[in-house]
């Protein structure tokens, strides 16, 4: 999801006639090192993606920067005072902080009230790659194959740490997936395929002993972007279940084709998805699995929900749009050097 954004913007910023670099600063051995190279490449300003992560590595250096914050950031790092101290200066030093939607901003502003004047709402758009398709290449392209053939699968993209939470809804959808194996109303068995790179290997070990058991939950480890994407096509819903979410970009990606989002009623997936509407949101594992039935028992519930998701992604989250609000604070930044 981060490199997806990430390269999105720089993307825009490149057909805007920018010369753009994408680095991942925790390459670097330090923060002065890192330094130390930018202002060798002689670099006009920087735009970094979450506050800590990120932006720790431009605190009191020479780089102008815009910030892109993040539901890590302001849900989750916060509530560290190390990391309240590095989003504070990382916060003070930079030119804008952008939030993606005004619950965001609202709780950054709240936190952090000398912002309120620097943050900008920029709504992030998907990128639909043209090509969706396994790679020949890819080993567990037959696998992949045989799976979507046989089970009508509910996809959790999802990168393996606590915050994602898939312990929330595994063990519930295992014992309703056991428990509907005989149900004849059902055209296919029912798979919850968890599919997003190991985060955390503590917490990933506790999951993998957890699902080894399961006959209707599987892990994948990450695959590429357009990959994703074909199997998100394939699915027929896609979940989240994050006890905190800044923005979904598989949700998005989801909604953009056409494909029913359930999600966890987080924040940030409730500034997404109106329930019924364009989506469906769970509050407990039993609500999760009411959400299922509701989708396996209503065509037109499916018809309607992954229209208007549609449509939501048309008229708020387009790619024009954010190209556009990149571009204004480039040259906002650049008209006043």
């Amino acid at each position: 999801g981060n490199w997806c954004t990430i390269n999105r913007i720089a993307q825009h910023l490149i057909e805007n006639g920018h010369d753009v670099k994408i680095i991942d600063p925790n390459k670097f051995e330090s923060v002065h090192q890192f330094q130390s190279y930018c202002s060798q490449q002689c670099f006009n300003i920087a735009i970094a993606l979450h506050a800590v992560r990120a932006g720790r590595f431009l605190i009191d250096g020479n780089l102008p920067f815009i910030i892109i914050i993040g539901g890590t950031d302001l849900n989750e790092k916060v509530k560290n005072e190390e990391n309240f101290k590095i989003m504070f200066k990382v916060f003070q030093q930079s030119i804008f902080i952008i939030a993606f939607h005004s619950a965001l901003k609202t709780l950054c502003e709240k936190n952090f009230p000398f912002t309120c004047n620097k943050i900008k709402i920029i709504s992030p758009a998907p990128t639909i790659c043209q090509k969706r398709e396994i790679s020949s290449t890819n080993e567990l392209k037959p696998f992949f194959e045989s799976l979507f053939s046989t089970f009508s699968i509910f996809l959790l993209p999802s990168g393996i740490r606590p915050v994602k939470d898939p312990f929330f809804i595994i063990e519930q959808f295992e014992q309703w997936a056991q428990s509907n194996q005989s149900n004849q109303s059902l055209k296919n068995p029912v798979l919850l395929l968890i599919i997003g790179p190991i985060l955390d290997q503590s917490y990933a070990n506790t999951l993998f002993q957890k699902i080894d058991s399961y006959q209707f939950v599987k892990y994948f480890n990450a695959i590429p972007q357009n990959e994703l994407q074909f199997l998100i096509e394939k699915s027929f819903a896609v979940v989240n279940c994050s006890q905190s979410e800044g923005l979904c970009n598989a949700l998005l990606e989801a909604m953009a084709l056409q494909i029913p989002v359930i999600a966890r009623n987080n924040e940030g997936n409730a500034n997404l998805i109106k329930h019924l509407e364009n989506g469906l949101l769970f509050n407990t594992p039993l609500e999760f699995i009411d959400a299922i039935n509701q989708l396996l028992n209503s065509k037109m519930l499916i018809d309607t929900i992954t229209s208007n998701g549609l449509q939501t992604l048309q008229l708020n989250y387009s790619i024009e749009s954010e190209k556009i609000a990149y571009q204004n604070l480039i040259e906002f930044f650049e008209s006043n050097q």
